[in-house]
């Protein structure tokens, strides 16, 4: 059925338990377990978006998912650029729980460009703007589907890293 506000709030209740464990995993090099707290949360900030967004938010959104765009295509540094994207999909959800927990989701997120940088300009891209454009359109489940699909990019990308990692210790050690 639909996410009425109360109910998408009563899904946010154990925030605080997330919100220590997202600090706690930030914190120490585990990044994993980050994604995988934020991309639990993402997709339904963006489907509670598409519902609650008013005209300056959605105007604000198509801006930002642009300068993400422009700044990734000059080559320029996108990170605060993509966090303020990320901030105005949350500040448009009218979750303040989501809100409280948007730094923390910033923090997963520089960790995150820094990690993978360019490595998915087209996928960032793209999966940025069907997510606005959802938005936009009032889509919920058109905005959660594409914000699903852009975090698991990112975990298949940060998956395949540390697995060439962990494969480049062993050759690694080889060595001596």
């Amino acid at each position: 059925g639909m996410i009425t506000p109360s109910s998408a709030e009563e899904a946010m209740v154990p925030a605080a338990k997330l919100r220590s464990y997202l600090c706690l995993s930030i914190s120490g090099t585990m990044i994993a377990p980050t994604a995988a707290a934020v991309a639990a949360l993402e997709p339904e900030i963006a489907a509670l978006a598409a519902q609650k967004a008013t005209e300056q938010d959605k105007e604000e959104i198509v801006r930002l998912c642009d300068e993400v765009e422009n700044f990734y295509r000059a080559g320029k540094n996108h990170t605060k650029k993509d966090q303020a994207f990320h901030a105005a999909i949350a500040k448009a959800s009218g979750n303040s729980v989501v809100e409280s927990l948007m730094p923390t989701i910033h923090t997963a997120i520089i960790t995150f460009v820094n990690l993978t940088y360019h490595k998915l300009m087209e996928e960032t891209i793209q999966t940025h703007r069907a997510v606005t454009e959802a938005i936009v359109q009032g889509d919920s489940v058109g905005a959660k589907c594409a914000m699903i699909m852009h975090l698991t990019y990112n975990r298949q990308m940060l998956v395949k890293m540390m697995q060439e990692r962990k494969a480049g210790n062993k050759t690694d050690d080889n060595k001596e």
